[in-house]
C-alpha cells in the first residue's frame, strides 16, 4: 500500500516538473517574441549566410588574397608570358632561318654593226675595237648573268634591259646636264623551282645612232660643249632588290669611239633562308600557348578592375546593407589609429558576432573603410578591441 502511494506521489512530481517546464519554456518564447529585435535578426542572416558559404564552398574556408597581391599576381604573370613569348620568339627566328651561299658572276660579249658602206667588207665588227661613229649603226650586245647557290632554292625574278643617255658639263666637275632612261626591252619574268641555279642570257641590237642623233641634236641646240655618253644595262630584280649586274659605256657625239664593259667578277655572298628544321614548330606551339596565357590573364586583369570599381557588386550590396540597417550603433571614423592604443586585438569571423558584442558591453560599432575591397569594423573595450574585416574577395563566389 505505501509503495502505491509513493509510486502515485512520484507521477504526480514529475507531471508538476513537466507543467513547470512547459510553463518555463511558454515563457522564454514568450519574451523572446515580445522582444526581438535586430540581433535575432542579424543571427538568422549570419546562419543563412553560414549555410550558403557551406554549401557554396563545401564548407572549406577560402584563403583570402588582398587586391594588391592578386594585382601583382597578374603583373607578375603578363611580365613572364611576355618573357616567354620572346624568348619564344626569338627561338623561332634562330631555328627558322639557316646561312647559305651564293655565287654570281656577269660577262657581256657585244658586237658593232656598220651602215652600208665602201670600207668594211664584214657587216660587224667585234669587240675591243675603235669605231666610227658615222658608221655604226647598232650595237649587238648580249648579257650572261648566273646565280648559284649551295643548296636548292624556290626563286621568282624578273629582268630587262635598260638604256641611260647622259650629258654632262666639259669640265673636272662633270656635272649633269640632260639624263634620259628608258628600257629597250619588255619585263622578263622568270623563276626556278627547288634548283640551285639561275642563268639569263639576253641578246639585243642597241640603235646607237638613234642615241647618238638624240644626243647631238641636244648639244647643238644649246651650243653647248658638253660630255655623252650611252649606258645599256642589264637589271636583275629578285623580290625588292633590285641591281645592274652588267652595262655597257658608249660615247656619244663622238668622230670615234671604243666601248667599255662593266661585267660582275665570280663573288660569293652570305644570305639567310628560310629553314625547314622542325624544331621551329615547336616554338610556333609554345608562342601560341605562352600567348593564350597572356590573354587569359589580362582578362583575368581586367575583370579585377571591372569588378573592384563596380560599384552594384556583392560586396558593396552588402556594406551598404550593413551601414543602413545599424547606422544608428555605427560610427564612421578616417583611420585605424584605434589599433594603436595597446589592446589586445580579438578578430571575429562575422559582423553579426561583432554585433553581439556590441550589444554585451554596450559600446558603438567603428567603421573604417580602407579602401574600395576592404573594411574593418571595431568595438572596443576596456582592454580589448574586437576587429572585423569584411573583404571583397569573401563575395566573389
Amino acid at each position: 500500500m505505501n509503495d502505491d502511494n509513493n509510486v502515485e506521489v512520484l507521477e504526480s512530481t514529475s507531471e508538476l516538473e513537466n507543467l513547470s517546464y512547459e510553463n518555463d519554456n511558454n515563457n522564454i518564447n514568450d519574451n523572446v517574441n515580445n522582444n526581438y529585435d535586430y540581433t535575432n535578426y542579424a543571427n538568422t542572416l549570419e546562419s543563412n549566410n553560414a549555410d550558403n558559404f557551406t554549401n557554396t564552398n563545401n564548407g572549406k574556408v577560402p584563403r583570402y588574397r588582398s587586391f594588391r597581391i592578386r594585382l601583382f599576381e597578374y603583373i607578375t604573370g603578363l611580365a613572364f608570358s611576355l618573357i616567354f613569348i620572346g624568348m619564344s620568339i626569338f627561338g623561332y627566328n634562330y631555328y627558322s632561318k639557316e646561312q647559305a651561299t651564293y655565287t654570281e658572276k656577269s660577262s657581256i660579249n657585244y658586237q658593232i654593226c656598220l651602215k652600208e658602206n665602201e670600207y668594211y667588207g664584214e657587216s660587224c665588227l667585234s669587240e675591243n675595237n675603235e669605231y666610227v661613229s658615222a658608221l655604226t649603226n647598232s650595237i649587238r650586245a648580249t648579257f650572261n648573268y648566273s646565280k648559284v647557290y649551295d643548296l636548292k632554292v624556290d626563286k621568282k625574278y624578273e629582268y630587262y634591259v635598260n638604256s641611260k643617255i647622259i650629258i654632262t658639263t666639259d669640265d673636272e666637275r662633270e656635272k649633269e646636264l640632260y639624263t634620259k632612261e628608258q628600257k629597250i626591252t619588255e619585263k622578263k619574268k622568270d623563276s626556278i623551282k627547288n634548283a640551285n641555279v639561275l642563268n639569263i642570257t639576253e641578246t639585243i641590237d642597241v640603235p646607237f645612232n638613234d642615241f647618238n642623233e638624240h644626243a647631238l641634236k641636244y648639244i647643238n641646240d644649246y651650243s653647248l660643249i658638253s660630255n655623252s655618253k650611252l649606258e645599256i644595262q642589264l637589271v636583275v630584280k629578285e623580290g625588292k632588290t633590285k641591281k645592274e649586274v652588267a652595262s655597257l659605256v658608249v660615247p656619244l657625239t663622238q668622230l670615234t669611239y671604243n666601248v667599255t664593259k662593266n661585267e660582275m667578277k665570280e663573288k660569293q655572298t652570305t644570305f639567310t633562308v628560310q629553314s625547314n628544321n622542325p624544331v621551329k614548330y615547336l616554338y610556333v606551339l609554345l608562342i601560341g600557348l605562352f600567348t593564350l596565357v597572356f590573354l587569359y590573364i589580362l582578362i583575368g586583369l581586367i575583370s579585377l578592375f571591372i569588378r573592384m570599381n563596380n560599384k552594384n557588386n556583392k560586396y558593396e550590396k552588402k556594406l551598404k546593407q550593413i551601414l543602413n540597417t545599424y547606422d544608428r550603433v555605427i560610427v564612421n571614423i578616417n583611420d585605424d589609429n584605434i589599433l594603436k592604443n595597446g589592446n589586445e586585438i580579438s578578430k571575429v569571423s562575422s559582423f553579426y558576432e561583432l554585433l553581439d558584442v556590441r550589444d554585451t558591453i554596450d559600446k558603438p560599432i567603428l567603421y573604417y573603410r580602407i579602401n574600395s575591397v576592404k573594411s574593418e569594423f571595431y568595438v572596443q573595450d576596456t582592454n580589448l578591441t574586437y576587429k572585423y574585416t569584411m573583404k571583397k574577395s569573401d563575395f566573389d563566389n
